[in-house]
């Protein structure tokens, strides 16, 4: 393990390693490296094109072993902020140097974590947009209520515990875990999954094929586990919500993208016309047919999945929903959440506020006191 920075004598050094040697010297160096975290304080520059310039070098050295045994190495970087030069200075020469650098390791045996300790979104931005600019594996984490709630978003039915962002924290490779917080899953991803939850040795049934199979062994596999915490609903629950699974995918296959096969539009809550007289009198419709509407949502609206859509549609800032809109747009747009829930007559006399009522002028409904 290395610091990107010198912590200083009295915190400790800044390259060290655990268990590298042998087993003789691990209490004495977890000692080391308990004292080096409970003391250091993130500071300093971000010069990291010159530590990837380090590792290249180190992972030329062993390359041709690593090829051999079939292996890779896998680099954790935890950092709070976009590179900097070795003055703590940002600038394009210095963004452009480390992804030259990033691209200098792309013929060797190895995946990159970036690990970002900050709440900056321009770093979290940075750092996904860099797929486009290199061919290198690699994965970008947030902490762990961060990385819970892109999860969450995609794919609902699975409780993203503590430890499956441990594992991705520590470069664990799996195919379903690299685009958890991507998109939703498809059939074969949950599958690999389930397989790695449950430690199954691929013995699941293939849900493409036999979902009502697969579906059956994992809940009885599931209680045999420990309850998980989950820290999108603050609530101890098992690693899969069977109903929401169920609901989601046994009415089709997932494509290889996650989109569902499945057809949505009979289950999909009535929606207000998207463009309503303004003027005139309406047709009120009769308390039969509201009543049919409201059994409809009962019977078809999940939690979970209109939450989702709300964060997503209306509240949190694309693309990667870890921030919320300003509250004026939230104001101004509020009304495009009616769709999502039960039809109501309320939703024909909703009139949108002005974003201009919102935002500007001297009588700024914001600044009202």
């Amino acid at each position: 393990m290395q610091l990107f920075n010198d912590p200083g004598k009295s915190i400790g050094p800044q390259f060290f390693s655990v268990a590298q040697h042998g087993i003789d010297g691990i209490t004495e160096e977890l000692t080391v490296l308990r004292g080096i975290a409970d003391n250091l304080e993130p500071s300093g520059p971000t010069f990291m094109a010159h530590q990837l310039t380090l590792l290249r070098q180190y992972l030329e050295d062993i390359a041709p072993l690593l090829r051999e045994r079939n292996q890779n190495v896998t680099v954790l970087l935890a950092t709070q902020g976009s590179p900097t030069d070795k003055d703590g200075k940002q600038s394009p020469e210095t963004l452009a140097q480390f992804i030259a650098m990033l691209k200098s390791l792309e013929s060797l045996p190895v995946w990159i974590v970036f690990r970002l300790c900050t709440d900056d979104e321009r770093a979290f931005s940075f750092y996904n947009a860099i797929d486009s600019q290199i061919n290198l594996p690699y994965d970008v984490l947030d902490d762990f209520f961060g990385e819970s709630l892109e999860v969450y978003l995609h794919n609902p039915w699975l409780t993203y515990a503590l430890p499956l962002h441990r594992f991705r924290e520590m470069g664990f490779r799996n195919a379903a875990l690299d685009v958890i917080d991507e998109r939703a899953l498809n059939t074969s991803e949950i599958r690999d999954l389930c397989n790695l939850l449950f430690s199954t040795d691929n013995e699941l049934p293939d849900p493409c094929t036999d979902w009502q199979g697969f579906f059956n062994i994992i809940s009885m596999l599931q209680e045999k586990e420990k309850k998980q915490w989950n820290p999108v609903k603050k609530v101890h629950s098992f690693w899969i919500d069977l109903e929401s699974l169920n609901k989601l995918y046994s009415g089709g296959s997932m494509d290889d993208s996650g989109s569902s096969r499945r057809r949505r539009s009979s289950s999909a809550p009535k929606a207000k016309p998207e463009n309503p007289q303004p003027s005139g009198p309406q047709k009120s419709e009769t308390s039969e047919e509201n009543q049919e509407k409201a059994s409809e949502y009962n019977e078809t609206q999940d939690p979970g999945e209109l939450k989702r859509a709300i964060l997503t549609e209306w509240a949190l800032e694309p693309p990667q929903f870890r921030v919320l809109k300003p509250i004026e747009t939230l104001l101004a747009t509020v009304h495009a959440t009616f769709h999502l829930v039960e039809y109501h007559d309320y939703f024909n006399k909703w009139e949108p506020f002005s974003d201009d009522a919102l935002s500007s002028g001297g009588k700024a409904v914001l600044k009202r006191g």
